[in-house]
């Protein structure tokens, strides 16, 4: 009988995290993974589909933008280069997954000129397609979410001009539709988050060069922006990204500085209406900026990026909420049926192969603490496979039929 935990916490760094739920005392674990076996880069597009993390883009050492697609399994932690990116190649790109595809918008080429195209990707097939472009100014530096199946897309910068503009798109008419824009002036470098469904806007520099630290929330009723809560600091060259459990802004400047806090945010039911709160902590480590983030299962993975000294990374680092929980898988190899205890209850387990690809879900009867699976009621072959629980633990089990 093999008991699993989770693994222990490795510090790393961390610049913000937004909790639910939780409280401020909760831990984090952090990972570091297998780096891109490239030459550090940073404003890549950054993005998870159908398990698997994929990096395009962005610009390497001596200001060259890379052209090149790999793709990260992190069940064996190691990266495949795919065919390149067909289109120019282009740094401070969006990117975003909708429905098992992936979305690039906007960006900077290489060729010096501002995009305002629109991309798809279909790992199924390895295949790019150019869709309909932003019916806007070319742009980059912008911001982008996903709000209710359609990907939203707007303000940034071009060479001259910052745009406070945002526009949503339909990926099944392929269509473009004006949303309501940012209150007041343009402005670029800015990022956004979801909060229990709730969409905020924070950051950015605008056009006197200040570093912006307010915070916009969309409000679903009047269908415009409205303020939230501050920020403590105003913050640029910075990204974020939510789970389910958490979310997380990581890296940037602060004010102009690379900062050395760690600053915790808290959406309190009783306050929901006036926005996050936030504390401070201080933390060790190096800062990046420009970085990239996304979001893989209970993980927010964040790639790349540069130090105060224009020093850019390859590296491949995640961070989880922590949560001490055990769970026992036995037999552990396994013949025919498997036995999954925890010492919490739980509503799902999902399994993987080694390829990332999910071959068994189900859920748990009456939300219990154990289950019992008959693995070859599904038709597995012999071999490794990943288990996760509700999100919150995993393991390796072998199946020998």
């Amino acid at each position: 009988m093999n008991r699993l935990t989770l693994p222990p916490s490795t510090v790393l760094i961390l610049t913000y995290v937004l909790l639910l739920s939780a409280s401020l005392s909760a831990q984090y674990t952090f990972t570091e993974h297998s780096p891109l076996p490239e030459e550090g880069r940073d404003d890549a597009a950054f993005f998870s589909l159908l398990g698997k993390l994929y990096v395009t883009g962005g610009r390497g050492a001596g200001f060259q933008v890379q052209g090149d697609l790999w793709e990260y399994n992190p069940f064996t932690d190691g990266w495949t280069e795919l065919s390149p990116f067909p289109g120019i190649a282009r740094q401070y790109a969006f990117s975003a997954s909708i429905d098992g595809k992936a979305y690039l918008a906007g960006g900077l080429l290489e060729t010096g000129e501002a995009s305002n195209e629109l991309w798809s990707y279909d790992p199924a097939q390895d295949l790019w397609q150019l869709l309909s472009p932003m019916p806007a100014a070319p742009r980059y530096q912008g911001l982008g979410f996903i709000k209710d199946g359609n990907l939203v897309y707007g303000a940034g910068r071009n060479s001259f001009l910052l745009y406070s503009d945002l526009w949503s798109y339909d990926p099944i008419h392929n269509l473009w539709e004006a949303m309501s824009s940012l209150p007041g002036e343009g402005r670029y470098e800015l990022f956004s988050f979801q909060l229990d469904k709730e969409v905020y806007i924070a950051g950015g520099i605008d056009n006197t060069g200040e570093h912006l630290s307010n915070v916009l929330h969309w409000d679903a009723d009047n269908l415009s922006w409205e303020h939230s809560k501050d920020l403590p600091a105003g913050i640029a060259y910075a990204d974020a990204a939510c789970t389910s459990d958490f979310c997380v802004i990581w890296d940037g400047l602060f004010n102009h500085q690379f900062s050395k806090e760690l600053i915790l945010p808290e959406l309190l039911r009783s306050q929901y209406n006036q926005g996050p709160s936030f504390a401070s902590l201080t933390y060790s480590g190096p800062s990046l900026r420009n970085s990239s983030l996304c979001v893989l299962g209970n993980r927010i993975y964040r790639f790349g990026g540069k130090d105060s000294a224009q020093v850019k990374y390859s590296i491949l680092t995640s961070v989880q909420l922590k949560i001490d929980v055990q769970i026992m898988l036995f037999p552990n190899p396994n013949q025919g049926i498997l036995n999954i205890q925890s010492d919490m209850p739980f509503h799902e387990i999902h399994v993987y192969d080694t390829m990332g690809k999910l071959v068994l879900k189900q859920k748990s009867v009456n939300v219990s603490r154990s289950m019992a699976i008959d693995m070859k009621a599904y038709g597995l072959i012999a071999g490794l496979y990943l288990i996760c629980v509700d999100n919150i633990g995993a393991g390796r089990f072998v199946f020998s039929p």
